[in-house]
């Protein structure tokens, strides 16, 4: 009952925050890939 609804919770704030890491992640390669392609820094 309120230990599954609890656990169900966390595992999607779990899944949430590993798909915002990624996606930060992707963002930064992209970023970085940018930054060398146009060799200098953005602000």
């Amino acid at each position: 009952g309120v230990y599954s609804g609890k656990l169900l919770k966390q595992n999607i704030l779990l899944h949430l925050i590993r798909m915002a890491g990624l996606g930060g992640v992707i963002i930064l390669v992209i970023y970085l890939l940018f930054r060398i392609k146009t060799g200098q820094s953005i602000m």
